[in-house]
C-alpha cells in the first residue's frame, strides 16, 4: 500500500498535472519525457516484483486494490502497454 501511494502515485499525479496545467508552457515537451521516465522506472520495479504472480504479496489484498486504483490514473496513456504483467484494469 505504501509503495502505491508514496512511490508510484506521485509521478503519475505529476503527469496528470503536467497534462492539465502545463501543456501550454514552452518547456512542456521537454518535461514530459522526464516525468514518463520516472513512471517507467517505477513500473519496471513493480513489474519485476510482480513477475508471473497475479497478486503483489501472495494472496489478493488491499495492496492490490490500491495499486490498481493508482495505475488506473494511467488510463488513456500507452505507458502500461510496456508492462504486460501489470495488474488488469
Amino acid at each position: 500500500m505504501f509503495a502505491a501511494l508514496s512511490t508510484l502515485e506521485p509521478p503519475i499525479v505529476d503527469l496528470g498535472i503536467a497534462a492539465l496545467l502545463e501543456r501550454d508552457k514552452t518547456w512542456y515537451e521537454q518535461r514530459l519525457p522526464i516525468v514518463e521516465d520516472r513512471i517507467r522506472d517505477r513500473l519496471g520495479r513493480l513489474s519485476a516484483r510482480l513477475g508471473d504472480a497475479d497478486c503483489l504479496d501472495g494472496a489478493f489484498s488491499a495492496g492490490d486494490l490500491l495499486m490498481v486504483t493508482v495505475l488506473r490514473r494511467l488510463n488513456g496513456s500507452d505507458i502500461l502497454h510496456d508492462y504486460p504483467n501489470s495488474p488488469p484494469m
